[in-house]
């Protein structure tokens, strides 16, 4: 009698593979006692309660073409989750009837847990600041559903209604449905911000003077930047625009009448001996080229910590870094190494960045209590 091994060696191909393997599983299975099998589809292709290796061989057959299997035996086949039957899932089914394995890949495991970001009024009090009953968690298959929550009743940092900043809030997952698992321990986070405050408007840009301009970027010897494509920095060198405008001093401000567009405005950088304007996006350089350029004197205008394209490091939930580069701040305002930014933020006591070399930027580090919103209105005053 031939061995399943001789008759291996004589066929070719996966179909031989398999016949081998479900000889051999035949042969020490039919004493094997059933593995206790958890209340799952996946993997019990016969629909007997059990998950072993008579699951095994019903793939097997189908793969060999021996075999139909109806709609609901394709999908309690398919543990991989691919959409196919092959013998990646006879590998599985298999291994998990010999206890190698507890799980398959199909297996409805939680991936993510919806974040939920809830803004309330300055005042509010933790009991009505309406954390959800329910979160939305995404399964590694990519389908989500609706479980219920309980939060804890502390946050981080501890929830203070009359303090301005990010708090955040843990809870456990509660009830999951019996196919849905949670190996991870992952939990429900929710953000609440006390006193958010809507931007406000940007104000009005100047009218456009009459009789316009006669002079575009291009003409005053305009140079454009490109830091990535679609920004860039933009220069007028100094000494032409003293030579072809009107009034020109180092106080003055060049404002560029981009057509259909908000104008932008060039203030005076005394390390390039020009006007300048950092990272402008959301223009083409041509549209830069053929603007109208005027003096601008007679403006008294706030700058803003979003003027000076603030940036925010997160530390911890509501602790960050925030970073105003020297570049940028050289943009609008007349700073050096030595100046001192200060932030003015409404109801909150003044942030105060200093100069760091090793960042060549602006830096206050670990701030709490105020919200990135508050910070990017802020007005900017140099001490």
């Amino acid at each position: 009698m031939q061995s399943p091994l001789s008759m291996v060696r004589r066929k070719n191909g996966a179909k031989a593979l398999i016949l081998f393997l479900t000889a051999l599983l035949l042969a020490i299975s039919l004493g094997q006692a059933a593995f206790g099998a958890p209340d799952v589809t996946f993997g019990d292709v016969n629909d007997d309660g059990k998950i072993d290796v008579r699951d095994v061989v019903m793939v097997m057959q189908y793969i060999l073409e021996l075999k139909e299997l109806d709609n609901d035996q394709m999908k309690a086949a398919d543990v991989t989750g691919d959409g196919k039957i092959d013998v990646n899932d006879v590998s599985q089914i298999m291994q998990y009837s010999l206890g190698i394995i507890d799980r398959f890949t199909v297996h409805s495991s939680i991936k993510s847990v919806e974040r939920v970001e809830i803004d309330v009024s300055y005042g509010t009090a933790q009991d009505n600041v309406g954390l959800p009953e329910e979160v939305e968690i995404t399964l590694y298959d990519n389908s989500s559903q609706d479980v219920s929550v309980k939060w804890e009743d502390t946050s981080t940092p501890e929830y203070q209604q009359f303090k301005y900043g990010h708090y955040v809030f843990r809870g456990e997952l509660d009830q999951l449905p019996q196919d849905v698992f949670n190996p991870k321990e992952l939990k429900a986070i929710a953000v609440v911000g006390v006193g958010y405050q809507v931007r406000p408007p940007r104000p009005a840009p100047p009218p456009l003077p009459d009789p316009p301009p006669v002079n575009t970027f291009a003409d005053l010897d305009g140079v454009i930047i490109q830091i990535v494509p679609g920004v860039y920095n933009l220069e007028i060198p100094y000494a032409t625009a003293e030579e072809r405008l009107d009034n020109v001093t180092k106080d003055s401000l060049l404002v560029l009448y981009v057509m259909d567009k908000y104008p932008l405005v060039l203030s005076y950088d005394e390390n390039r001996d020009a006007f300048f304007k950092a990272a402008v996006q959301g223009y083409t350089q041509q549209e830069i080229n053929q603007a109208w350029v005027y003096v601008w004197e007679d403006i008294d205008e706030t700058v803003t910590a979003d003027d000076l394209n603030v940036q925010f490091v997160d530390i911890l939930p509501g602790v960050f870094n925030v970073i105003i580069t020297l570049a940028d701040a050289q943009a609008e305002l007349n700073v050096t190494e030595t100046s001192t930014l200060v932030l003015y933020v409404t109801g909150k006591d003044p942030l105060t960045l200093e100069y760091y070399a090793d960042r060549d930027a602006f830096f206050k580090p670990a701030v709490q209590g105020y919200t990135e919103n508050e910070i990017r209105n802020a007005v900017v005053e140099v001490d």
